[in-house]
């Protein structure tokens, strides 16, 4: 080996020195960086929610809606007729003079006395004019079913009564009382003036007058 074989070897060396170097570049990262075990996992749970909520959504469809729920309605009270009078009713025995005929029971149509309490029995408890106009002659002074069931309907309902009965000095003639107690008002008493007549084994009014 000599100088030349050592010159050689230097231009050799220096060539090689020369030459810039090729170095690979580094691959590029990505700006989103790979999912981890954590990221897939929270996938999968919003992926199974989102599922579960389809099926229950259908679910709710197949079924019949529900009735709105309804505020549960006030129950009214009851009406009750208004009770009769304790004090008219106690008011009404019986009579202590003779001839005299008081009560308030639904009457007949044997005698005058019986088929005046019969009106007002009808007037007051029953409330029915045709009723009154059966024990009534159909040519009598005494107003007509359409005017008597005004009368009646002016009246309240429960309001007591107690009817006197006085024979008169003319027969098949009474002296009528009608003592009235009205709920919450001061008791009344109506006098009246009622003939009977006989017919046919039966007893009817033929007028009633104010006395």
């Amino acid at each position: 080996m000599g100088l030349l074989h050592w010159l050689n070897t230097a231009v050799e060396s220096q060539k090689q020195m020369s030459q810039p170097l090729l170095v690979s570049a580094p691959a590029a990262r990505s700006r989103h960086p790979r999912a981890g075990p954590t990221r897939r996992r929270r996938g999968r749970v919003l992926l199974l929610v989102v599922l579960g909520a389809g099926v229950i959504g259908a679910g709710m469809l197949a079924l019949p809606h529900a009735p709105a729920s309804k505020a549960p309605a006030r129950r009214s009270a009851p009406v009750a007729s208004a009770p009769v009078s304790p004090v008219a009713t106690a008011a009404c025995g019986p009579p202590t003079d003779p001839g005299v005929v008081r009560g308030n029971g639904p009457g007949g149509k044997d005698t005058g006395a019986d088929t005046i309490l019969w009106f007002e029995h009808s007037y007051y408890v029953d409330r029915n004019a045709r009723k009154a106009r059966e024990v009534v002659n159909a040519d009598a002074a005494v107003s007509p079913v359409e005017r008597l069931q005004s009368g009646i309907d002016s009246v309240p309902v429960g309001t007591a009564y107690c009817v006197t009965i006085r024979p008169d000095t003319t027969p098949g003639a009474y002296v009528v009382d009608i003592d009235e107690t009205r709920q919450g008002q001061s008791p009344q008493t109506w006098h009246q003036r009622i003939t009977t007549t006989a017919r046919a084994g039966q007893t009817f009014i033929t007028a009633i007058a104010t006395a």
